[in-house]
C-alpha cells in the first residue's frame, strides 16, 4: 500500500480483551505505531482505502498480528519495576553480610530466571510480575557482586573493566538475541531473550559462587 494513500483502519484484539479501534482517513505511512494502544497478544488488521472521505474497498486483512501495550500500560510497568528495585536495594542493605554472600546472590539469581519464565507468559499481569522480579532479583544481587569486586582488587581496575564489559554486553546482547527470533518476532522475542539471558545467567553464577564461597569462608573465620 502507498504510504501516501489514506486508509481507514480497523485493528481488534484477539482473545477476552475485546479492545478494538479505528482509524479514519489517515496516510497510510502515520500508522507505524498503530498497535501501541492494545495489551500484549495477538489481533486483526483490515486497512480500507478512504475515497473522498469515505471507506472504499478493503486492501489488506491480516489476522493474528503482534500487538503491544499501550503508553499508559507501559508507564505503570516501569513505575511499579522501580519500586521493585528500590525495594530490593533496602532488603539487600538489611540484610548486608548477615547470612554471607553467596546465600543472597543464589538467591537472587534463580529469582531472575523465575522471572524469565514470567515474562514469556501471554498475559498483561504475567509480563508485569516478570519485570518486576527481574529488576528486583538484578538490584538485590548487584551489592553483592560490586562488593566482592572490591574485595578482590582494591586498584578499583576490575571495577572498571566490568563496567566497561557491562557497556559491552548491552550493546552486543539485543544482537545475540536477534539471531534466535523467527516467526512472528513479537511472541519468539521474549522467549529468545529469556534463553539467551537464562544461559548467560547459569555461566554468571558459576563464576561468581565459588568466589563468593571463598569470601564468607573468610568472613566466618574473621569472627
Amino acid at each position: 500500500i502507498p504510504a501516501a494513500h489514506n486508509v481507514d483502519v480497523e485493528i481488534s484484539q484477539d482473545g477476552a480483551a475485546n479492545i478494538s479501534h479505528t482509524w479514519t482517513n489517515y496516510k497510510f505511512s502515520q500508522f507505524s505505531n498503530w498497535v501501541n494502544v492494545f495489551k500484549p497478544g495477538t489481533g486483526t488488521v483490515k486497512v480500507y482505502e478512504n475515497i473522498g472521505g469515505s471507506r472504499g474497498p478493503l486492501l489488506y486483512t491480516k489476522p493474528g498480528v503482534p500487538l503491544t501495550p499501550g503508553p499508559l500500560v507501559v508507564v505503570i510497568k516501569v513505575a511499579a519495576s522501580q519500586v521493585a528495585s528500590f525495594a530490593a536495594a533496602l532488603m539487600a542493605s538489611a540484610i548486608s553480610v548477615k547470612i554471607g554472600r553467596s546465600a543472597p546472590i543464589v538467591g537472587g539469581m534463580i529469582l531472575f530466571l523465575v522471572s524469565l519464565y514470567f515474562l514469556q507468559l501471554p498475559t498483561a499481569n504475567m509480563y508485569l510480575l516478570g519485570v518486576c522480579l527481574s529488576q528486583f532479583a538484578w538490584i538485590f544481587v548487584l551489592p553483592y557482586l560490586m562488593a566482592m569486586c572490591v574485595q578482590s582488587d582494591p586498584s578499583g581496575k576490575y571495577y572498571v573493566l566490568i563496567t566497561a564489559f557491562k557497556m559491552g554486553g548491552f550493546s552486543m546482547g539485543p544482537a545475540a538475541v536477534a539471531t534466535f527470533i523467527s516467526g512472528d518476532g513479537a511472541a519468539t522475542s521474549l522467549v529468545a531473550a529469556s534463553w539467551v539471558g537464562a544461559v548467560f545467567l547459569l555461566l554468571s553464577l558459576a563464576i561468581a559462587l565459588p568466589i563468593s564461597l571463598r569470601f564468607d569462608k573468610f568472613l566466618r573465620e574473621s569472627h
